[in-house]
């Protein structure tokens, strides 16, 4: 029971569209300029499926940035660590996600610079409830992503490359 639940909420499908939100937000974070780094695309599912990270997200504001999300991980240091990991495990998820985005035209991919682009940034017309937290952390994280550079990115959220 408990498996199909995590099913339910961890498809591709889902997926998919987080990470396309997340890159509307760096896009639209940008001035409508750059694309974002493809790193991001196997971020956002490990940083936004977790309850945890994700009540983090959604408490710090988007103008603070993704320095302030790692300042309130003082007592909770190994939640901050455990990025590494998740997108780990979650690789393929995060990949059949991609695929996904970039089969049904939500994003495009630029295989020369590696950069993800939106192709629409129109937001879902409507969501469920229990979704709308999940797309609005994405595109916070995109938006944090663009106002700093990916090797800062990485080590805010202690990431190896």
């Amino acid at each position: 029971m408990l498996l199909d639940e995590i099913d339910a909420i961890q498809n591709p499908a889902l997926g998919a569209t987080l990470i396309w939100r997340s890159v509307c937000g760096f896009y639209s974070a940008s001035g409508k300029t750059d694309g974002a780094p493809m790193i991001l695309a196997f971020l956002v599912l490990p940083l936004v499926f977790n309850e945890d990270l994700r009540e983090v997200i959604g408490s710090t504001y988007k103008s603070s940035g993704i320095r302030k999300f790692e300042s309130k991980f003082d007592k909770q240091a190994d939640l901050l660590l455990s990025i590494q990991e998740r997108a780990k495990a979650m690789l393929d998820l995060s990949r059949r996600s991609l695929a996904i985005g970039i089969s049904t035209g939500l994003v495009s991919l630029t295989p020369a610079t590696a950069t993800v682009w939106p192709r629409s940034t129109t937001p879902p017309h409507s969501q469920k409830p229990e979704v709308s937290p999940l797309t609005s952390a994405a595109e916070k994280l995109g938006v944090w992503a663009q106002q700093t550079s990916l090797r800062e990115l990485c080590f805010a959220l202690r990431l190896e490359l």
